[in-house]
C-alpha cells in the first residue's frame, strides 16, 4: 500500500508534463491530492472520495483525482468504479500506464478477462520488468484454462520478482493441474512459509497430499486450515468493533495476538501500531511491543 501511494504522489507531482487534455493543477488542487494520497497511504481508503469530492465533481474530473480515487475504489472492492476511473486516468494521464496493474485486476475481478489481458499486455509492452503485469497475464490465462501460457507468464513474473507469493501460488495451481504434484506442493509450501494464513494454499496442499496417498499429512494441513478459519472469524468480529467505534484497548490486544497466531507478523505489527496510536497509555499493548510484536518485514504478496 505504501509503495502504491508513493507512486501516486510522484505521478501527481509530475502532472505538468502531461498532454494538453490533462489541465495543469493549481497549488490548492495539489494540496487536496496530497491529502488524499496521505489518507490512502495510511489505509483510510474510505476517506479518499470525500477528500477529493470537489475535484471529482468537475467536468471532467482531473485525471490525477481519478487515479487516486480509482486506486482507493479498488482497495475497497468497488471494482466497476475502479475500472471506470482508472480507464479515464490512463487515457488522460499516460505516464500512469506502466503502473496501471490495478486497472487490469479490476477488469479481472469483474470477469472481463479480455480487457484485463489487454491492460497487462499494454503495461509489459512499455515496461517489460513489470512483474505484476506478467503475473496478471498468467492469472488471466489460468482462469481461461490456458495453462501453458499461464506457466510462461508466471515464470517470467517470478524471474523478475522471485519472492512474489501470488505468482508462486498460481504456479502451484498450474503444476497441480498438470499432475506434477510434488512440485505443486513445493510451491504451496513456499507460499505458506511466508503467508501462513493463506487458506486456499492450505486447502490445495491438502488436496495434493491426499492425491499422493499421504492422508495423515493432508489431515494435518486441513486441521491447520480449520484453525485459520476460526481465528479469522474471531478477527472479523473484532475488526467490526473497530469500524463501529466500540473498540477498547483489549480489542487491539486480541487483534495483535490473533494475527500473531495466524503467523501474520506484518499485520500484527500494523495492528500494534494502530492500537498504540488509539490507546497510547495501555500497558497491555506496551507489553506486546516489548515482546517483539512491533517489528516485521513486508512480504511480496
Amino acid at each position: 500500500m505504501r509503495v502504491a501511494a508513493v507512486m501516486l504522489l510522484a505521478l501527481v507531482a509530475a502532472c505538468g508534463e502531461e498532454p494538453p487534455q490533462a489541465a495543469r493543477l493549481s497549488d490548492a488542487d495539489r494540496l487536496v491530492l496530497g491529502r488524499a494520497v496521505a489518507a490512502k497511504q495510511a489505509g483510510r481508503d474510505r476517506e479518499v472520495a470525500e477528500i477529493l469530492a470537489e475535484l471529482l465533481a468537475r467536468t471532467p474530473p482531473p485525471p490525477e483525482a481519478q487515479l487516486v480515487a480509482g486506486e482507493a475504489a479498488y482497495d475497497l472492492g468497488r471494482y466497476a468504479e475502479a475500472a471506470e476511473r482508472l480507464t479515464d486516468a490512463v487515457a488522460r494521464l499516460p505516464s500512469y500506464l506502466p503502473s496501471a496493474s490495478h486497472l487490469g485486476f479490476a477488469h479481472y475481478k469483474l470477469g472481463q478477462f479480455p480487457q484485463a489481458a489487454t491492460v497487462f499486455r499494454s503495461i509489459v509492452a512499455v515496461r517489460p520488468e513489470a512483474y505484476k503485469a506478467h503475473y496478471g497475464l498468467g492469472h488471466v490465462a489460468l482462469a481461461e484454462g490456458r495453462t501453458a501460457e499461464a506457466r510462461a507468464s508466471l515464470e517470467e513474473a517470478l524471474r523478475l520478482q522471485p519472492d512474489y507469493l501470488k505468482a508462486h501460488f498460481d504456479l502451484g495451481r498450474v503444476l497441480q493441474e498438470e499432475g506434477r504434484l510434488e512440485e505443486a506442493a513445493g510451491e504451496y509450501e513456499s507460499v505458506l512459509a511466508r503467508w501462513p494464513s493463506h487458506g486456499e494454499a492450505l486447502f490445495r496442499l491438502a488436496q495434493v497430499r491426499a492425491a499422493q496417498g499421504r492422508q495423515a499429512d493432508a489431515d494435518a494441513v486441513l486441521a491447520r486450515r480449520a484453525e485459520v478459519y476460526a481465528l479469522n472469524e474471531e478477527l472479523g468480529g473484532l475488526v467490526q468493533q473497530v469500524r463501529a467505534g466500540t473498540d477498547a484497548a483489549e480489542t487491539w490486544q486480541r487483534i495483535v495476538l490473533l494475527q500473531d497466531r495466524l503467523g501474520e507478523d506484518e499485520e500484527a505489527a500494523r495492528a500494534l501500531r494502530d492500537g498504540l496510536q488509539r490507546f497510547p497509555a495501555d500497558p497491555g499493548l506496551a507489553e506486546l511491543q516489548r515482546a517483539g510484536l512491533g517489528t516485521a518485514e513486508p512480504d511480496q504478496r
